[in-house]
């Protein structure tokens, strides 16, 4: 049903074509903007004194003010997009940070107490365990 886009030219060939015109981009959202500024020595004579935004025979000039601001709005915009996203990835790394201190903390309190209970294998156990033998001796030896 829907026929595909026309493929780009071969490189070598928009290397060397110049387009007169430039194409309005229909998805940027500042093309409804006047490309230029209205004349100030306007004494009334015409209704209607500002420029077509949609008629392509008005020229963009690279020098223009329009698109100096609009340059200058896209880069503040992108460095609040780069600095929002940069603040989020810290935020994130500090948060991440924090759980692997407090994983490594459980981890040196579970190591201690495995010390702490191996020591009571090796050591309290077997003493005891003597200390009952000793006490059940006593006993049978001072019955009788």
């Amino acid at each position: 049903d829907e026929i595909p886009p026309p493929l780009p030219p071969p490189r070598t060939e928009s290397l060397q074509k110049r387009p007169a015109a430039e194409p309005e981009d229909l998805n940027d959202p500042f093309n409804k903007i006047p490309r230029s500024l209205p004349s100030v020595g306007n004494t009334g004579g015409e209704e209607d004194s500002s420029p077509d935004v949609s008629s392509p025979s008005t020229p963009v000039h690279k020098e223009s003010p329009n698109k100096y601001l609009l340059n200058n709005n896209k880069f503040n915009e992108r460095k609040r997009e780069y600095e929002m996203r940069r603040r989020k990835k810290e935020e994130e790394n500090a948060r991440t940070e924090e759980k692997i201190k407090q994983i490594k903390e459980k981890q040196r309190e579970s190591e201690a107490w495995q010390s702490r209970k191996e020591h009571m294998r090796e050591r309290l156990l077997p003493f005891c365990v003597g200390l009952a033998m000793f006490l059940a001796g006593g006993y049978y030896y001072f019955r009788s």
